[in-house]
């Protein structure tokens, strides 16, 4: 927000502090002004009584635009003129201004894990809400002048992988459809016939043991399963920038990793055959962390130890965004980072996907795949014959498809439903027209800023950067898609009444823009400072 971005500059620059240590509001009604200063922290850190801040804030915001200031307990209650100030905004809002005041990354490095999916099918909706949350986080904290890079943790060693290779015909190539199938067929002749299963688990052991011919063959599987995977994302606008094997880590940090924790005095006792840590809580083992199975084959708590002492190689900020279920998981790793004495990362978990009351699931059948989501949404907008180009409709139902998913709360359930989809596509469909016809009509009922404006889409307007910089702080994503909801109606609500003017046009133009270009990133983000070390145990396309 203008106002709260000028406050906090010209009080940081007066008393030479941090623009971070000066904490504004937005007021949840217009009597308590524009924008609020909660200026009790700040008299500790200047060393002034109240009196005297009071005077300070008077002089400091002496600004043409601003009408008023009221003091009332402990908040500066900061009012502005609407005509002066909707003049300051005409000149002042621009994209150089918005960047400006979202640069909180200052060039900080954080490597983002948004996808950890095991390859053995096609993903669905429940699968991919993390990837297209992780991927949005990414363009927001690129354009918040974080230095940001991505990992897909690929579980090449896991047991749907090993029933993959016991079925999969390698003098072929398989879609992603094909190997689900051929994993539920798996899966299901498991359950009946332990002999197979059995079978699963050794071909697990020998291609962690070295055996070069079952290397080839899960690398086979796998590599068919990214390359596939990475057409649908490639159309879907998600870019990664490395795909990380667990089999690689663990031959190269495993070895490492036991060291540290002999090192660090972190026991490991054999528990029914299986290395296990043993968790203390006041002096008592309450619990074991297993390591590994009693044939000495590594569990995925083992795997994902050797992950996290690798990406602390990178001395970077750690984000991850991983499944709920996995919450017992995460602070079982969490456990035994803190006693090795590595930072836990930044985790946001994400909440079931259900289809028809039925939680999402690969080997159930139950997911509605993405693919399959994709190509309906495009024939519904081809459906509507307004005679959008293919690129376009492609763009249009990647920014629905991803609005819709985002609009669920990470935390709250997904309940998949097309009607909602549908509505969502006439709506997109609706607002572009709209856009269009405006353009056309813009010289002709905006002709200059006097006229009377709807002071509320200028404040929803202005408020954009506080949305970004809250979505980076909270990691929550629907907090921009609700914003877009609601400057949209303010925007044809404004329209309808005839109190559109260029300049709040233009303003909500930039701002649909920037929204767009983090919902569908057409050019690949990636980080500058890659650490090189990495190419180690980074899965490469092909």
């Amino acid at each position: 927000m203008m106002v709260a971005h000028d406050a906090k500059h010209k009080i940081s620059k007066y008393f030479n502090i941090s623009c971070h240590d000066i904490t504004t509001l937005i007021p949840k009604y217009s009597k308590y002004g524009y924008v609020c200063i909660h200026y009790y922290n700040l008299l500790k850190l200047v060393n002034l009584d109240e009196e005297e801040m009071q005077n300070k804030l008077k002089e400091i915001l002496n600004m043409d635009y601003i009408s008023k200031i009221q003091f009332e307990n402990s908040y500066c209650n900061i009012f502005v003129d609407t005509n002066s100030y909707f003049s300051y905004f005409s000149n002042n809002f621009n994209l150089e201004f918005i960047k400006n005041c979202c640069d909180i990354g200052n060039g900080d490095s954080i490597l983002l894990e948004h996808t950890s999916s095991t390859p053995d099918s096609s993903p669905h909706l429940g699968r991919s809400r993390g990837t297209i949350i992780g991927d949005f986080l990414k363009n927001l904290y690129f354009f918040s002048n974080f230095n940001i890079k991505t990992h897909y943790f690929v579980n090449d060693l896991a047991k749907q992988v090993s029933m993959i290779v016991s079925g999969y015909d390698f003098s072929k190539k398989y879609n992603l459809k094909q190997l689900s199938e051929l994993y539920q067929t798996i899966y299901k002749r498991c359950l009946i016939d332990k002999n197979l299963e059995k079978m699963v688990e050794i071909q697990i052991k020998k291609f962690q043991d070295g055996d070069v011919e079952y290397q080839k063959k899960f690398k086979t599987v796998v590599d068919n399963f990214i390359y596939e995977q990475k057409v649908i994302f490639d159309d879907f606008n998600v870019n990664i920038d490395e795909y990380v094997l667990e089999s690689k880590l663990l031959y190269l940090k495993k070895d490492e990793l036991f060291k540290i924790l002999q090192n660090k005095n972190v026991p490991i006792v054999l528990a029914d055959g299986c290395q296990s840590i043993p968790v203390f809580s006041d002096d008592k083992v309450i619990d074991y962390i297993i390591l590994t199975r009693s044939d000495g084959g590594s569990l995925y708590i083992l795997r994902d130890l050797c992950y996290f002492l690798a990406k602390n190689d990178y001395n970077q900020k750690n984000v991850i965004v991983v499944p709920k279920y996995q919450e017992e998981h995460m602070k079982n790793i969490k456990y035994v980072l803190n006693r090795i004495g590595i930072s836990a990362p930044k985790i946001l978990y994400y909440a079931d996907s259900y289809n028809n009351g039925k939680k999402m699931s690969s080997k159930n059948g139950t997911g509605i795949l993405l693919e399959d989501l994709i190509k309906k949404v495009r024939f519904t907008l081809l459906q509507l014959g307004y005679g959008f180009s293919n690129d376009f409709i492609k763009e249009i139902s990647n920014r629905i498809i991803k609005k819709y998913i985002l609009n669920f709360a990470p935390s709250k359930k997904m309940n998949y439903n097309f009607l909602d989809v549908e509505k969502l596509c006439y709506k997109e469909v609706k607002k572009i027209l709209l856009i269009q016809q405006i353009k056309l009509r813009i010289n002709d009922f905006a002709k200059n800023d006097a006229d009377p404006i709807d002071f509320d889409i200028l404040k929803k307007i202005d408020m954009f950067d506080d949305i970004i910089n809250n979505t980076i702080a909270t990691l929550k994503t629907d907090i921009m898609i609700k914003y877009e909801e609601e400057l949209d109606e303010l925007f044809f609500n404004c329209y309808i009444n005839n109190n559109l003017t260029r300049s709040i046009f233009n303003g909500y133009i930039l701002i649909d823009y920037i929204i767009n270009d983090l919902l569908i990133c057409n050019s690949e983000k990636r980080s500058d400072l890659i650490d090189e070390s990495s190419n180690v145990y980074t899965y490469k396309i092909k």
